[in-house]
């Protein structure tokens, strides 16, 4: 920690420990750990999209480690910080999300959005810190609750649907057509929140649709190799895998000669081609009507707005 904080001195190191006795040592319990060049990196680099999750660890001691993982101007997932706990709880998350919020931010200074595959304890924690954030379910994760109960193709397609949809009117149809088919699976959805599964429903602010959390998905795959080793040798092993990712991305970037990252140019390349059969009409300052098949949307380049929210 000291030898972290010598050459790191902005990066976060928190360690809870328990005091048996007075006689007796301390033992470990809990550590929470970002390093200098996240935080800059996640405030300057990144959109306020950040995924949530944890994993079992497969060493002699067990535990959990809980991850925080953004996303970049590229797409690409950065990671945030992460935690190592004894067990993935209500207690623990609270723990570790109240340290990370202190740490970047608060949901109403950084408006944050969160994604996460709706773990026990998770719910609850947001609930209780913080109320008015956006809070979004991995429909991965939902879906294999879902087909448990609802089984087939079309079933799965009319889940999907409504998901995916980014107009509420278009989401409303694909539920409407759900009811019809089965009953039991539309009112199974419509206990849960559309603003958590739902594109249609989400705050435009994060610039993020995610649907599903492979942010949190590729770290734990990108840090397996770790997961069974002791601690401290986790956290180096860790600390060095993301320090040499973040220098091969620095020096990526520096030989890329675009003002828009690459991944995000091969997206809108698929959108110009898409288009060509939209017709846009001026209406005004920086207003548009773009006719785009059988629909027409408004379109405000001030504002950098559109009716179909895509």
């Amino acid at each position: 920690m000291e030898t972290v904080l010598k050459f790191n001195p902005s990066s976060w190191i928190k360690i809870q420990s328990d005091k048996p006795g007075p006689e007796l040592p301390p033992i470990f319990c809990r550590i929470y750990v970002r390093y200098d060049a996240q935080l800059k990196g996640l405030l300057v680099g990144c959109r306020p999209m950040i995924g949530l999750d944890g994993a079992f660890l497969k060493g002699l001691y067990g535990g959990q480690i809980l991850s925080a993982i953004g996303v970049d101007g590229n797409n690409n997932m950065f990671p945030v910080a992460i935690a190592v706990v004894e067990v993935e709880t209500k207690e623990s998350w609270i723990w570790f999300l109240n340290i990370l919020l202190e740490d970047i931010g608060s949901v109403e200074e950084r408006g944050w959005t969160f994604i996460s595959d709706r773990q026990k304890g998770l719910v609850e924690t947001f609930k209780e810190l913080m109320p008015n954030a956006e809070h979004r379910f991995c429909l991965r994760h939902l879906y294999a609750n879902y087909r448990k109960k609802f089984r087939g193709k079309e079933l799965k397609d009319l889940m999907g649907m409504p998901a995916s949809a980014t107009t509420v009117w278009a989401h409303n149809h694909h539920i409407k057509t759900l009811e019809s088919l089965d009953k039991g699976a539309h009112k199974w959805l419509k206990d849960i929140p559309a603003e958590q599964w739902c594109r249609s429903h989400f705050s435009p602010r994060s610039k993020c649709d995610y649907l599903v959390n492979n942010l949190s998905e590729s770290f734990n795959n990108y840090i397996l190799e770790a997961r069974d080793k002791p601690i401290i040798s986790m956290l180096e092993w860790i600390r060095r895998k993301v320090m040499n990712r973040f220098q091969i991305k620095r020096m990526g970037m520096e030989k890329y000669n675009q003002a828009i990252c690459p991944r995000i140019m091969a997206k809108l390349d698929v959108m110009k081609k898409d288009s060509k059969d939209s017709f846009a009409h001026f209406c005004g300052e920086y207003k548009f009507e773009v006719d785009c098949h059988d629909t027409t949307y408004t379109v405000d380049l001030k504002e950098k707005t559109c009716g179909c929210r895509q």
